[in-house]
């Protein structure tokens, strides 16, 4: 048995005993047994499922960093959603993937933006001292 628990940034989502755990992993996805090694891995945006009391749960991540030490698994993740069935998190996955290919669209922006301003500074710069 393992205790595993899921931290949002506003808070404990998931406190729960279970057996098996199957994440989405930076290399694919990857299973914990309540006998592996202790580990840290970095989760990519995806479904997550656990077996509690011999029953099969999901849940659709974002990001995240998860640890387990011992019986003791966390995952920490920017977003997660509960679900009973796959299909009933595929929207809620489309959502959280949505969310990501925004915010970088958004960061590309601002990086062009700012490398713009910087030319245009040095550009001034070299004309004033050229």
């Amino acid at each position: 048995m393992m205790r595993f628990e899921v931290s949002l940034p506003t808070g404990k989502l998931l406190d729960k005993t279970i057996t098996k755990l199957l994440a989405p992993g930076l290399h694919g996805s990857f299973c914990l047994l309540p006998r592996h090694v202790d580990c840290v891995a970095i989760i990519r945006p995806g479904i997550l499922l656990y077996v509690a009391d011999g029953e099969e749960f999901f849940l659709a991540v974002d990001d995240g960093v998860l640890c387990k030490k011992g019986s003791q698994i966390t995952l920490v993740t920017l977003r997660a959603v509960e679900g009973s069935s796959l299909e009933s998190l595929a929207s809620e996955l489309a959502v959280i993937l949505n969310h990501q290919d925004q915010q970088e669209r958004q960061t590309r922006a601002a990086l062009a933006s700012l490398e713009s301003r910087i030319t245009r500074g040095l550009t001034s710069l070299e004309s004033i001292h050229g």
